[in-house]
């Protein structure tokens, strides 16, 4: 790089982000756009280049899940930005952008694999935890009465896991983790077979895989750990649900468009689902009049990856995919694949 200083790579990100600097060796330079939630991102792109006096050989994008880059959005950051050819996505699922369209127009896309996965995890365990032994509903007791009917033998119960049946949709890294984490408080695990999956003989933590049918009809608990694709939309709805047994419960820390909320909503209301915790949901940030009524659920304000060091981590991981960037560019003047290039 030594022989390149004045050579600069220039990035813009929707928001500020942990472990991004701004400014790095002379060599590369950050902008954030200003807040504004009445705008779209190319609209605050718009602004911002008219008010600052900086070339437009930007050529990374930095962004983030809750920013939803779609065709007609590439095209126009490619229209603000000629020189834009790399997103670089705050998160480990990049659904939020269009991929393929991205693809067609040179542009390539990173995100931040590998450092979500045990606070993720360790939010699914808190989920299956607070809705199963009704945590929710013992806190709001004390927190707004600040007292309790006193103790009795059927006061607030909830259900022990031991010896129940944790069913996976998504076996990786997280689904892995989290099925760690519940077999220590003595559950089974079992993962719903994909097309994807081969067996591995030599891997003595495996967990069995079931088909659809009987992957609903074994479980207790249902975890959502996959990627929000066009197949797996809406995945668990109301006839899914209807196949998984009376009394069960529903976690989810991947995506809120894997459910159909309506069908969630419907089944805590008749109590053939006996809880459901949710990280995620349709419309973050705001939650569905569905999901407000629905009885037994507890919800939380996406926090799967809200750890100092995790965000911090992911920071670091868009970073190291811009430097990957600067060297591609800068040194070696070629195109090739990123450090965490999904593309």
């Amino acid at each position: 790089m030594n022989s390149l200083k004045n050579k600069k790579l220039l990035y813009i990100a929707t928001q500020e982000f942990p472990g991004i600097p701004l400014n790095y060796n002379n060599q590369i330079k950050g902008y954030i756009l200003p807040k504004s939630e009445s705008k779209s991102i190319s609209e605050r792109l718009n602004l911002f280049l008219e008010k600052q006096n900086i070339n437009l050989e930007i050529s990374t994008f930095v962004t983030c899940i809750v920013d939803k880059i779609d065709k007609n959005e590439i095209l126009k950051l490619r229209k603000c930005l000629p020189e834009l050819n790399h997103i670089a996505n705050f998160g480990v699922g990049f659904n939020n952008i269009d991929i393929s369209f991205a693809k067609e127009l040179g542009i390539r896309v990173t995100n931040t694999p590998g450092v979500l996965t045990e606070a993720t995890a360790d939010i699914a365990l808190t989920l299956l935890l607070c809705v199963t032994r009704r945590i929710a509903d013992g806190y709001s007791m004390m927190k707004d009465q600040g007292k309790y009917p006193g103790w009795s033998p059927t006061f607030m119960l909830g259900q022990s896991m031991q010896n129940k049946t944790l069913g996976i949709v998504g076996y990786g890294k997280i689904g892995q983790a989290f099925a760690k984490r519940a077999q220590a408080l003595g559950m089974k695990c079992v993962a719903l077979k994909s097309e994807s999956w081969a067996e591995s003989k030599n891997n003595p933590n495996d967990i069995k895989r079931l088909n659809e049918k009987d992957f609903l009809a074994t479980i207790d608990v249902l975890s959502l750990n996959c990627p929000l694709t066009d197949s797996s939309k809406y995945w668990l709805n109301s006839q899914r649900i209807s196949m998984i047994k009376p009394g069960s419960f529903v976690i989810n820390t991947a995506r809120g468009e894997l459910i159909d909320e309506q069908a969630l909503a419907d089944a805590l209301s008749s109590d053939h689902l006996a809880g459901a915790g949710l990280d995620v949901f349709c419309n973050e940030p705001n939650m569905s009049l569905e999901l407000q009524k629905a009885k037994n659920l507890f919800v939380l304000p996406h926090l799967g990856s809200a750890t100092v060091e995790t965000r911090h981590a992911m920071g670091e991981r868009v970073f190291e995919a811009i430097k990957s960037h600067y060297i591609e560019r800068y040194e070696k003047h070629e195109t090739g694949v990123l450090l965490f290039q999904v593309n």
